[in-house]
């Protein structure tokens, strides 16, 4: 069997870096097996697509997505939007409209946040490698652990299983370290269920989580998103957060082919 594929990198910085993405177009009976086989940090597949409003699931190598932004700002994209439109990007746990900009190094999309459920809470009685960073879980369609800490570059010593060990105990999907590093930027690391415990690139719903910290905060204005712990653009994911009267979410996506899947699974 095979499928229409688009592929690209969303939350790209000077037409570097970002995350590698995957919108399958067509019908697909096995999502999970065909995301594991493509290996793509994320894939969304299309459910239904009437005019501007399109129905997705998305799935990692690992596990189903009940939320995903990185897929959000790149679905519209994939299905062909025009410069200006806004779409309806519907998951199994909400939906988010998406505003699409045609930039010169492919599209620029924002997306409103309306992802948090309900306020931050303090979290305290944490393992050793957790212990010395003040953390927040904030709750979201995919829940999130948010460490703050001075330097992003120096943390502490940790596998994946211990990773996956404080989600499960917390009930959440990722440990996201953030430092404040200038007035308008922030750095991020990210530490993900959906990649079994291992360090993500590009999250976009990390990026809206520590929006709320901030706007808790008051700050307010544009403020950018470093994820990654690379200083070159080509290790780094670059989001954009809009902190005024609404959160907005946004990033750069680059389309790179579109075709079909190779055969694949069972007949």
């Amino acid at each position: 069997m095979t499928e229409r594929l688009w592929a690209g990198r969303v939350f790209v910085r000077s037409g570097c870096g970002g995350n590698h993405t995957g919108v399958v177009l067509d019908e697909c009976g096995a999502p999970a097996d065909l995301a594991a086989a493509l290996g793509f940090p994320d894939t969304a597949f299309v459910q239904e697509h009437i005019g501007r409003s399109v129905t997705v699931r998305t799935f990692s190598p690992y596990e189903e997505l009940a939320q995903c932004l990185q897929t959000t700002l790149a679905t519209p994209v994939a299905l062909g939007a025009a410069d200006g439109e806004t779409w309806r990007v519907r998951h199994p746990a909400g939906a988010l409209d998406v505003q699409v900009e045609r930039a010169a190094d492919g599209w620029l999309c924002w997306a409103r946040d309306t992802d948090a459920a309900g306020e931050p809470m303090r979290v305290g009685d944490l393992p050793g490698w957790l212990s010395a960073a003040d953390v927040y879980r904030v709750p979201q369609g995919r829940s999130r652990l948010y460490a703050r800490v001075p330097d992003v570059a120096e943390l502490p010593v940790f596998s994946s299983a211990e990773v996956l060990a404080v989600c499960r105990a917390y009930d959440c999907t990722a440990v996201v370290f953030f430092a404040e590093t200038a007035a308008e930027t922030v750095r991020t690391r990210v530490f993900t269920t959906s990649l079994g415990g291992r360090e993500d690139v590009a999250t976009g719903g990390a990026a809206a989580g520590v929006g709320v910290l901030l706007a808790r905060a008051r700050r307010t204005g544009r403020i950018d998103v470093i994820q990654g712990a690379e200083e070159e653009p080509a290790g780094q994911g670059h989001l954009v957060l809009s902190l005024d009267s609404e959160r907005h979410v946004g990033g750069r996506v680059l389309p790179l082919l579109t075709g079909r899947t190779a055969p694949w699974g069972p007949d």
